[in-house]
């Protein structure tokens, strides 16, 4: 059976590789018995995540379609999806089902997923985020992929072994 620990790294790696995989940085990443972390830098919208969104509530204020638009709520999603795949992937590694944890991690993914659809609405484009499953079914198939899924399980398991990887170390693992 998994432990938190081994849950969380492959979380973390698992969101690392895919933001790696749309050209964001992840500059670090550190996990301990009792939290993960990885931190990931959107270049396009000059903030990190979790606190993207978080911000623009505090502001009070629109960014603009050219700022913040589909293709990069897109890649939020996906990134952010990646987690979750990553802990029912390696708790289950033969089922094609993803099983949303109820770890820490995966509910705030989750409810930043949902705020994701409600800011949405607010560009216009609410139409395209309606629901998580074709964002699940997306990154699931492309994560299982023996090739792909060889890369975040070294990554997962370096982070554990070592506690705190940087952005050289996880680009050296990644490939």
């Amino acid at each position: 059976m998994a432990t938190e620990l081994e849950l969380s790294a492959y979380h973390e790696a698992a969101h690392a590789f895919m933001a790696i995989m749309f050209s964001q940085k992840v500059p670090k990443m550190s996990i301990n018995e009792n939290s993960a972390k990885t931190s990931i830098y959107y270049g396009d919208a000059n903030k990190f995540l979790p606190y993207v969104f978080e911000y623009i509530a505090y502001k009070n204020q629109k960014i603009g379609i050219p700022k913040l638009n589909g293709t990069f709520l897109d890649v939020l999603i996906m990134i952010m999806v990646a987690g979750n795949i990553g802990e029912s992937h390696y708790s289950n590694p033969e089922s094609t089902v993803v099983e949303f944890s109820d770890s820490g991690e995966a509910v705030d993914d989750i409810q930043r997923i949902k705020n994701i659809f409600e800011y949405a609405k607010d560009y216009n484009i609410a139409h395209k985020y309606q629901d998580i499953n074709g964002y699940t079914h997306m990154v699931f198939h492309a994560l299982v992929r023996s090739d792909i899924w060889s890369k975040v399980e070294k990554l997962a398991k370096t982070l554990i072994e070592k506690k705190y990887l940087d952005e050289q170390e996880i680009q050296q693992i990644i490939g």
